[in-house]
């Protein structure tokens, strides 16, 4: 689980890298509507992917329980 943590952490990373690089060749004019929202964005994209995979592993946890109690009675 951390793995896929650090996963959307580091892409999340490359992703704001990435970003910074085009607006460093780009000219200091007044930010653009989709360049305020990028970051907000990728924000709740890696927010997501990881309470997504929080939901998924608490599934499979409780179903797992709910066989192992099911078998014990």
């Amino acid at each position: 689980m951390f793995l896929l943590v650090f996963g959307v952490a580091l892409t999340d990373e490359i992703f704001r890298s990435l970003r910074a690089y085009e607006y460093s060749k780009m000219s200091l004019s007044e930010p653009t509507a989709a360049g305020i929202a990028d970051p907000i964005l990728a924000f709740a994209y890696s927010c997501l992917i990881i309470f997504t995979v929080l939901h998924l592993l608490q599934w499979l946890v409780s179903s797992r329980l709910e066989n192992i109690a099911s078998t014990s009675e």
